[in-house]
């Protein structure tokens, strides 16, 4: 091989390897660069599912943090975070956990539409999410509904001695929400608080919401969403407060979605009685 080859050969490699070395050390592209316009922040301390929010540009993504309330229990998952459409169950993003970590930032692409969350916490001081959208991106055609809050029921009253049962209430529309308050007693804050459980008449034996927000320097209020939950309800409640309030609504605007398993029973039960109706002209 010729001395020319070898210095050919030479400068062929070592460009390889200055190409392999860049693709190794370069960053994976994380949608940082855009122009990122807040959507949606949510702010608390305790579980709840969220209102809907829009997106219209294709990317977007999640910023989350938390204070923890104590050291000790930072093995929990303090915070737990899970992003479902409005048409669907399946949710879209799962991973969001402050196991080891007190913030972090959650990207989506290519994924416009209306959304919600569902929010899970233990032992925190509070929470901030904040839903952003890269106005840079690819705009889709989303068209949200607007809203009719109309009150279904509302509780009040101050300290109870032991949680009590509030009277039923039906929700048939497909949106329902949760709004709560209360004034902490100016003798004893650190142990003021409220705690409410929501149940379907049809299983007092397992609550599927829970709230409870005692002590000092609280958010004292917060509003709580259910989707696509239907039926009759109850809460439990119990309070040491100088007053609390909390009221049940529904949206009048909103169509309760029907699971994608009734569908063919429907059609099935259709056709049955489409038969039976023909068979009965043709006797006659």
């Amino acid at each position: 091989m010729g001395r020319r080859n070898v210095i050919v050969l030479t400068l062929v490699f070592s460009l390889l390897l200055l190409n392999l070395n860049s693709c190794l050390c370069s960053e994976p592209d994380t949608g940082e660069s855009g122009n990122w316009v807040e959507v949606a922040k949510f702010t608390g301390r305790v579980s709840s599912t969220t209102d809907y929010f829009t997106c219209e540009h294709v990317d977007w993504r999640i910023r989350w943090e938390y204070d923890p309330l104590s050291v000790l229990f930072m093995g929990l998952d303090p915070l737990s975070v899970t992003v479902y459409p409005e048409e669907s169950a399946t949710p879209i993003v799962d991973d969001i956990s402050g196991i080891g970590n007190q913030s972090g930032i959650r990207y989506i692409h290519d994924n416009a539409g209306i959304f919600y969350m569902q929010i899970s916490t233990n032992f925190l001081e509070g929470y901030t999410i904040i839903v952003e959208q890269n106005t840079e991106s690819a705009q889709a055609s989303v068209s949200s509904s607007s809203v009719n809050w109309v009150e279904l029921k509302r509780f009040s009253g101050n300290i109870t001695e032991s949680d009590y049962y509030t009277e039923v209430f039906t929700c048939n529309n497909g949106d329902w929400r949760i709004r709560w308050e209360y004034e902490v007693r100016p003798e004893d804050p650190p142990t003021s608080g409220i705690r409410f459980y929501v149940y379907q008449t049809t299983d007092y034996q397992s609550f599927f919401h829970a709230t409870s927000q005692y002590g000092a320097n609280q958010p004292t209020g917060g509003t709580t969403y259910f989707h696509d939950k239907l039926g009759t309800f109850v809460l439990r409640i119990g309070a040491k407060t100088e007053n609390f309030t909390i009221i049940v609504e529904q949206d009048l605007n909103s169509v309760p979605e029907f699971p994608s398993w009734t569908i063919l029973p429907l059609f099935l039960t259709a056709a049955l009685v489409v038969m039976i109706y023909r068979e009965k002209l043709t006797k006659k």
